[in-house]
């Protein structure tokens, strides 16, 4: 004879899970994915900054990248107008590179990447102002 426990729920067990809208799983993607593109532009600005020395340029990657953490902090707690702080953070954060590659000659694939990634982060951002 084995020894079996069985558990009977009562009757005021409830589910454990419960759905996640798309909307919201949409906000937590575009504040992932905007928090780590300006992870990565503010190590590009400080190793820029180490690198040649700091200017302008490097003040201003700063300014916009943290400004996109931000608005990526904005979209995880859902504040009123996350969706408008984060497209205008991403923008910014766009020309700021566009302008960076034009102003030191980059590697013009900086661009591209650049605006794909704007095109990815608002598309999310649209999705997640979906009812």
């Amino acid at each position: 004879m084995t020894n079996k426990v069985r558990f009977f729920p009562g009757a005021n067990c409830r589910p454990v899970s419960k759905k996640i809208p798309n909307p919201s799983i949409a906000r937590y993607a575009a504040a992932i994915a905007a928090a780590l593109w300006a992870m990565l532009g503010l190590g590009n600005a400080y190793a820029t900054g180490l690198g040649r020395g700091v200017d302008a340029f490097v003040i201003l990657a700063v300014v916009v990248n943290v400004a996109l953490i931000i608005a990526a902090g904005l979209a995880v707690v859902n504040a009123q107008r996350w969706r408008v702080a984060l497209i205008t953070a991403v923008g910014a954060v766009t020309v700021d590179r566009i302008v960076n590659v034009i102003g030191t000659s980059s590697n013009t694939l900086t661009i591209l990447s650049s605006v794909i990634v704007l095109a990815a982060l608002v598309g999310i951002t649209l999705m997640a102002s979906q009812r």
